[in-house]
């Protein structure tokens, strides 16, 4: 599994140059001009990487070819969702150190770039392995455009503000608890739906 591991993160190569010219002009701008959006850009960025992962595999028939590997479809979904989950973190360290630097952003913007992605993820991967990255893409694309579009409301209608606001006046330590629990078990069960979805399919 960890050989499929680096081969996600190597795929990634080709275009590494342009995630960090765009990471870092955001972050960049996001520091100089206050915007939080920006500064966590990395991290949104980082939720749509497995997209481009699953078309790599897709126009080289990789997952037609595993099927003649040592590797089990366990191993070769576990190993998408941990590269994913690799790029998620990297991305949201780096967001994390943004706001720092900005001090901007408190927890709710490191909750953020962590949370947000890995949301995004337990739900488009899933959707990919079922219909494949072309016939999906509306789907992805809505999972990414609606919550950004109720955000945005939220924010112009002084809704988010408050939210905001009241989550700061909780303990962080239980909200962050529930959180991570709610998250991990997502993300389990996006894992065994994938795995399920593989064993069903053929290539």
């Amino acid at each position: 599994m960890k050989g499929l591991i680096i081969k996600d993160l190597i795929a990634l190569k080709s275009i590494l140059k342009t995630i960090i010219i765009v990471v870092v002009l955001f972050t960049f701008i996001g520091i100089t001009s206050g915007n939080t959006f920006l500064v966590t850009y990395a991290a949104v960025y980082a939720a749509i990487m497995p997209l481009n992962l699953m078309a790599y595999d897709e126009s080289c028939r990789f997952n037609r070819f595993a099927q003649i590997l040592p590797v089990t479809n366990t191993q070769l979904v576990l190993a998408r969702y941990a590269a994913g989950f690799v790029i998620c973190l990297s991305a949201a360290l780096v967001s994390v150190a943004g706001m720092l630097i900005s001090d901007m952003g408190g927890m709710e913007g490191a909750l953020t770039s962590l949370v947000v992605p890995l949301l995004y993820q337990t739900f488009t991967i899933p959707v990919m392995y079922k219909w494949g990255v072309e016939k999906s893409r509306y789907i992805t694309m809505a999972a990414f455009l609606i919550p950004f579009a109720v955000i945005m409301f939220m924010d112009s209608n002084g809704t988010l503000t408050n939210a905001i606001a009241a989550l700061e006046n909780t303990q962080p330590a239980p909200f962050i608890a529930a959180i991570a629990v709610v998250m991990i078990v997502m993300y389990i069960g996006s894992i065994f739906l994938s795995v399920k979805i593989v064993k069903n399919k053929e290539w």
